[in-house]
């Protein structure tokens, strides 16, 4: 199914109680697979997610259909990984409202904007097909400054943006 991404794994590994085995992750990308969706998110990009390594060979050696996407923070640790791992989707992740700027973070808007224009640019160098970057918290964004990084983030690479 064209343009259908599916987070399953993704979001099962930041759900609280939920251990999916490395056997059940290879089940469920394959069953996502023979759904006909166009992009399965295998995880996050973090050294603590010991089954991304294999759950990538295990993919690939059954030739799954869709394209391998991997969640990461615009991070340079968390972008290395996903250069190693060679997924087809770098997903970046980054928060553009003020409270999780200000309050999460403890960051500015200004290292918002360095941390985009780094991390793709490096996301670019993985080889990965497509560069995705999501808006955390776009909805209590200020519209100028969400636009600015769209822009900003458009000019650095990314040919994806999600809110």
């Amino acid at each position: 199914m064209k343009g259908l991404v599916d987070t399953t794994l993704r979001e099962g590994a930041q759900a609280f109680g939920v251990d999916f085995s490395l056997g059940q992750k290879i089940e469920i990308a394959t069953a996502i697979d023979n759904c006909g969706l166009e992009e399965i998110e295998l995880g996050v990009s973090t050294g603590l997610d010991h089954d991304l390594p294999p759950l990538f060979a295990a993919c690939r050696a059954r030739r799954l259909k869709a394209r391998l996407a991997l969640w990461s923070r615009c991070r340079e640790d968390d972008i290395r990984l996903a250069r190693q791992l060679r997924p087809d989707v770098i997903s970046l992740s980054i928060p553009v409202s003020d409270l999780l700027i200000d309050k999460k973070l403890g960051r500015s808007k200004s290292w918002v904007e360095r941390q985009v224009r780094t991390a793709a640019r490096m996301a670019a160098d993985t080889g990965a097909a497509v560069i995705s970057l999501g808006l955390e918290d776009a909805t209590r964004a200020a519209p100028q400054f969400l636009e600015r990084v769209a822009a900003l983030a458009v000019d650095s690479g990314v040919r994806r943006l999600r809110l």
